[in-house]
């Protein structure tokens, strides 16, 4: 399935007025009790090293951020918060900040040309480079969930998760894609190549290796934690390079990471 855009935003101001499209429901959102004081979430979503905000589309805000955010940019979560989106879209890199309008624009062109209730069931991802406190830039991987929609299906709030992929990607450039979680099938954005296009899709299980393999596990130690034969590892390893047409199971992580499979 191809997409085109008609337009590209010219700042980053352009997508809320993407999001405020949705009609959505005149009801009042009860999510806060989700994470304000809710101890067992902090943990839960502090406990790995990845960013996790959550983002109120209809007042365009940021509602709750990780207190890893310091770790992983050397910002503190107050703030993020206090700041808000602004803040955050100013730390993408200058040659980054018009292909990530853009992306963001073709994944909601995409999104919002679906039935609301039918949103929910996709996920996406853009990776492109962010400015730490001390001035230097890592590249992250920024995956979106709806968290919460009305009872129309517009989405209201969104989970937004950020991976540093650094050290798995080193290229330049911005990229970008929508996940269907109903029949596993990806739709990949480039911005060498500004049109949607179908991608080879991962079995569930197939992702659940790639993700242990960009984790360091070797086939061994996958196999024990899945209560899988070694032999049903290397099959799984070996139908995936063949699919991709990649030589090694490092090409086969940075390939999956790159289009926002894992």
């Amino acid at each position: 399935m191809i997409l085109k855009s008609t337009s590209t935003p010219v700042t980053y101001k352009e997508t809320p007025k993407i999001w405020q499209t949705q009609n959505f429901e005149p009801e009042l959102s009860e999510y806060y009790f989700l994470f304000q004081d809710n101890p067992v979430m902090d943990i839960i979503l502090n406990a790995g090293p990845s960013l996790t905000i959550i983002s109120d589309l209809r007042l365009s805000k940021y509602v709750y951020v990780t207190k890893n955010c310091e770790y992983m940019l050397g910002y503190t979560a107050e703030e993020f918060l206090q700041k808000g989106m602004d803040f955050g879209i100013s730390l993408i890199h200058p040659e980054d900040i018009d292909d990530y309008n853009e992306a963001i624009k073709f994944v909601w062109d995409f999104l919002l040309s679906l039935p609301p209730v039918k949103r929910k069931y996709y996920k996406t991802s853009a990776d492109y480079r962010l400015r730490t406190k001390t001035g230097l830039y890592k590249r992250v991987l920024q995956q979106n969930t709806a968290l919460q929609t009305d009872k129309a299906g517009n989405i209201l709030l969104m989970l937004m998760v950020f991976t540093d992929i650094s050290h798995v990607k080193k290229e330049s450039g911005v990229s970008a894609a929508i996940i269907s979680t109903e029949n596993e099938g990806y739709l990949v954005w480039d911005a060498k190549d500004t049109q949607l296009k179908n991608q080879v899709a991962f079995s569930k299980r197939e992702r659940q290796l790639i993700k242990m393999l960009a984790e360091g596990f070797s086939t061994k130690q996958i196999a024990e934690s899945l209560s899988l034969s070694e032999y049903t590892v290397s099959t799984h390893r070996r139908n995936m390079l063949d699919k991709t047409k990649l030589p090694n199971s490092r090409a086969l992580v940075s390939y999956a990471i790159n289009h926002g499979m894992l």
